[in-house]
């Protein structure tokens, strides 16, 4: 029974998730016409911003009381994503409002590859700054 229970709230956490997913296709499709499929590498984006402000609250300046913390971070983390999708939206797919459809298409994929891929890159750099804490022992 213990195993039924757990597997029920994994199902229903995923599928809450699935949920949101779809939500959050609906309503973009809904306000702009077009499918954005890099929506979901601009929340990425908006998950790295909270953890960079969660670190620098928490590391650099000191504060120790998490409810503050969390939703300082909440509050900066929606600033920068919304103002990133905003800025993604002015710059790639308004221009191409009233083109023909595979023009969107297009943009839309390179604008996902583009945030792919400096992800992917910042990432590289960040590991290849850091430095083993112990040395391996010498045979």
């Amino acid at each position: 029974m213990e195993y039924f229970v757990q597997q029920l709230i994994n199902g229903l956490t995923l599928g809450s998730i699935y949920g949101l997913i779809a939500i959050g296709y609906t309503m973009v499709y809904g306000i702009i016409g077009m499918i954005n499929f890099a929506h979901g590498d601009i929340f990425m984006i908006g998950s790295f911003i909270a953890l960079a402000t969660f670190l620098v609250l928490t590391t650099v300046l000191g504060f120790a009381f998490l409810p503050v913390v969390l939703l300082i971070v909440l509050i900066v983390s929606m600033l920068f994503t919304s103002a990133w999708g905003w800025t993604v939206e002015r710059l790639a797919y308004r221009p191409l409002r009233g083109s023909f459809r595979l023009a969107p298409r297009s943009q839309r994929s390179a604008c996902r590859s583009f945030f792919r891929i400096s992800s992917r890159s910042h990432r590289a750099r960040a590991s290849s700054r850091c430095r083993p804490r112990f040395r391996a022992a010498s045979r």
